[in-house]
C-alpha cells in the first residue's frame, strides 16, 4: 500500500516537473523569437524611415542617409561622391527606385541605387531655373510623384517641379504677396498628391491644394472664429487614407479630417478634461496601417511619442 502511494508520489511529481519543464521550454522559445528581432542605433537624430522597392529600409537623419537590411547597416555621409550634407530629414523613392533626398543646406540629392551614384541640384541665385533653395525644412515628406512622371519638391523657399526627361527644374511656385491666387507660403512641410492627382501642399501658413488642369490654388487657413476651418498653426503632415479621406496634421490644431463635399474640416484637439481626446495638439505625421488605423507621430520637442488612432471609433490609444 505504502509503495503505491510512493509510486503515485512519484508519477505526480514527474508530471509537475515535466509541465514546468514544459511552460520554461515554451516560454523560452517566446523570448528566442524576440531576440531574432536586430535593434538599430544609428547614433543620430532619426526623422524619417521608409522600405525601398528592394526591401531595403532607409532612415533619414542628422548623420546622413543609413541602410538597413535587417542585419547591418551603411551609412551614406557627406562627401565629394555621396552626400552634398549630412542633415537629411527626408527620402523619397520615385517610380524607377531614384532616392530623393532633400537636405537642410545641401539642395536636392538623388541617389541611383544601381549606379551607385549621387547627383547635385542646388540653388543658384543668378539661375531662376534652379532649385528655389538649398534648405528644405527638418520634414520627412517634402517631395512626392504625380502621375505624368514629375517630381514634385517642396523646400523653404517655396515648391518646384522636376522633369526627369528633361532633366531640369520646368516650374517653380512661390508666395507672392500682391497675389492671393500664389502659394499661401515659401516654407513648406509636406508634399502630398493624392489618387486624383492633386498635389497638397502643407505650408507654416495652412494648407495649399493645386489643381493642375485648372493651374489653381485653393487655401486653407485656420479661423479662430469658424470651427470647421483647418486647426491652428503650421501644416506638418497630409495623408490620404485608402478609402479617399484626406488627413492633416497641424503644429497646434491637432489632427483634421477633411470634407471634399463641404470643403470644411472636423478638429480632433486635446482636451484637458477628456482623457480619451487626442494626447497632444502636434501631429507631425500621420501613417496607415493594414487595419485602417492612424499612427500619429510628434516631433522631439513633444514628449507625448506615439498615438494610434481609430477612425471608425473616432478613438485613441
Amino acid at each position: 500500500m505504502t509503495k503505491d502511494i510512493l509510486k503515485g508520489n512519484r508519477r505526480q511529481m514527474w508530471k509537475k516537473w515535466a509541465l514546468a519543464y514544459l511552460l520554461i521550454f515554451v516560454f523560452t522559445c517566446s523570448a528566442w523569437a524576440v531576440k531574432f528581432d536586430h535593434p538599430l542605433n544609428t547614433g543620430a537624430y532619426n526623422n524619417s524611415i521608409m522600405q525601398d522597392k528592394d526591401g531595403f529600409l532607409w532612415i533619414g537623419c542628422s548623420r546622413g542617409i543609413i541602410r538597413y537590411n535587417g542585419y547591418e547597416k551603411k551609412v551614406f555621409k557627406a562627401g565629394p561622391d555621396s552626400l552634398s550634407s549630412n542633415y537629411a530629414p527626408g527620402i523619397f523613392e520615385d517610380e524607377e527606385g531614384l532616392l530623393w533626398i532633400g537636405t537642410t543646406g545641401g539642395g536636392l540629392n538623388v541617389y541611383d541605387k544601381k549606379a551607385n551614384e549621387f547627383t547635385w541640384y542646388k540653388n543658384d541665385p543668378s539661375d531662376p531655373s534652379t532649385l528655389n533653395s538649398n534648405q528644405f525644412n527638418w520634414a520627412p515628406n517634402t517631395i512626392d510623384q504625380d502621375r505624368e512622371g514629375l517630381i514634385w519638391i517642396g523646400t523653404q523657399a517655396g515648391v518646384n517641379v522636376f522633369d526627369k526627361k528633361k532633366s531640369r527644374f520646368v516650374k517653380s511656385f512661390q508666395h507672392d504677396p500682391v497675389d492671393p491666387g500664389s502659394l499661401l507660403h515659401n516654407s513648406v512641410w509636406t508634399v502630398m498628391i493624392d489618387s486624383s492627382d492633386r498635389i497638397w501642399i502643407g505650408t507654416r501658413a495652412g494648407l495649399d491644394c493645386y489643381d493642375k488642369t485648372a493651374g489653381t490654388f485653393t487655401h486653407y487657413q485656420h479661423d479662430p472664429a469658424d470651427p470647421s476651418s483647418i486647426g491652428k498653426g503650421k501644416v506638418y503632415a497630409v495623408l490620404e487614407s485608402t478609402n479617399g479621406v484626406i488627413w492633416v496634421g497641424t503644429s497646434k490644431g491637432g489632427l483634421n479630417r477633411f470634407d471634399r463635399k463641404t470643403g470644411t474640416f472636423t478638429r480632433y484637439q486635446h482636451d484637458p478634461g477628456d482623457p480619451e481626446s487626442i494626447s497632444h495638439n502636434e501631429v507631425y505625421t500621420i501613417c496607415e496601417d493594414s487595419a485602417k488605423n492612424l499612427w500619429l507621430g510628434r516631433s522631439y520637442s513633444v514628449e507625448v511619442g506615439l498615438e494610434k488612432f481609430n477612425p471608425e471609433k473616432e478613438s485613441f490609444v
